[in-house]
């Protein structure tokens, strides 16, 4: 009586476990309560279908409902109440914040479960505050150059900065001139204990050439000739 606003309670279901012992004698009022919750047991395990309409679920609950006044009504009766049907199914006090942290709860447990399950997936977007001005922020820049490359096939521009390892070369690829040169500029580095010679050579060694060819970059000394 006290959880007939809450059937889902596990005080509700407890208490309806307990009908068979509470009123197990054998006189008419407790056999009439024994055959109003079996009739009630026996709605509660039948499916409405797999796919059921608006109108199956109403049906199925409105019948459930009045079957479990009934039941409550037969109890009232032989413990000694004279609670009337209408009584029982209007008094009954719910607060729908209840009603709505139960829908909640239910509604956050399937999407657990189907998420587990690979069944669903969590929606991600990035959202960005914007620059000045209604401009773009970096986040949308990105996003948008990335859809133009993959679905417009939009080139990505490539800039290759040079290391400090690689400071020794700056300026090399402006003097690819052919061989001889009329200066050789030689530099020096941590590794060379050769001094830098900025004097004209008119006759250039093969084992200076050959380091003038890897340093520039070239494929064969022939090709720096």
């Amino acid at each position: 009586m006290v959880t007939r606003a809450s059937v889902l309670s596990p005080n509700h279901v407890e208490a309806l476990n307990t009908i068979d012992i509470e009123f197990n004698g054998n006189d008419q009022k407790d056999r009439k309560v024994r055959e109003a919750w079996k009739e009630y047991l026996d709605q509660l395990g039948q499916r409405v279908g797999d796919n059921p309409s608006e109108d199956d679920n109403k049906r199925w609950k409105e019948k459930t409902d009045e079957l479990l006044v009934n039941l409550l009504h037969v109890m009232s009766d032989a413990v000694g109440y004279s609670f009337d049907r209408t009584y029982i199914r209007r008094t009954a006090y719910l607060p729908s914040h209840y009603s709505t942290v139960e829908l909640e709860l239910g509604f956050i447990r399937r999407s657990i479960v189907d998420l587990f399950l690979g069944r669903n997936s969590i929606p991600i977007e990035i959202k960005g505050s914007g620059g000045p001005d209604g401009e773009e922020s970096s986040e949308e820049t990105l996003r948008r150059l990335l859809i133009e490359h993959y679905q417009d096939g939009k080139p990505i521009r490539v800039i290759i900065a040079k290391d400090e390892e690689n400071k020794s070369m700056e300026g090399t690829e402006k003097r690819l001139t052919p061989f001889p040169v009329p200066h050789l500029h030689i530099r020096q580095n941590k590794y060379d204990t050769r001094r830098t010679s900025t004097a004209p050579r008119k006759n250039v060694s093969v084992r200076w050439k050959a380091t003038y060819a890897r340093r520039v970059g070239c494929d064969t000394m022939s090709g720096c000739n």
